[in-house]
This record gives C-alpha cells, sequence and structure tokens, in this order.
C-alpha cells in the first residue's frame, strides 16, 4: 500500500479530483480532520504538563520496561 498527501489550494479543483478519484476501485479516500488531532494533541499536552505540576510523574532511574509484540 502507498500513501500520497497532496495539497490542492483550489477547493474547487479539489473536489472535482476527489470524485473522479472515488470513482476508481482502487483508491481509498480518507478524510483527515488536521483541526481535530490538533485539538487532540493540545489537550495530551496540557495534560502531560499538570500532571508535571502536580507531581504525578515519577523517575525512569533503575526502571525496566518490557514491551511484546500485540
Amino acid at each position: 500500500m502507498q500513501q500520497l498527501i497532496i495539497n490542492i489550494t483550489n477547493e474547487s479543483k479539489a473536489r472535482s479530483l476527489i470524485n473522479f478519484l472515488k470513482q476508481l476501485d482502487f483508491i481509498h479516500i480518507e478524510k483527515i480532520n488536521t483541526e481535530k488531532q490538533i485539538l487532540e494533541f493540545q489537550s495530551e499536552i496540557s495534560k502531560s504538563f499538570k500532571d508535571l505540576k502536580e507531581g504525578n510523574v515519577s523517575s525512569w532511574k533503575n526502571k525496566k520496561i518490557t514491551l511484546k509484540n500485540a
């Protein structure tokens, strides 16, 4: 599978291209809401800073983590 990101500056032409691509059976179009992704990222950063300020963190010194394939 190959993914491409295409930035189109003309909204009308973008709609025409997407409508054409939807007709092709080997192309899957996924619309990503970048504003939502940014808000989620900002929320996670805020939570991390809150944890730091409240002291809800610990040191990694002498700790072990085991990761297994799911």
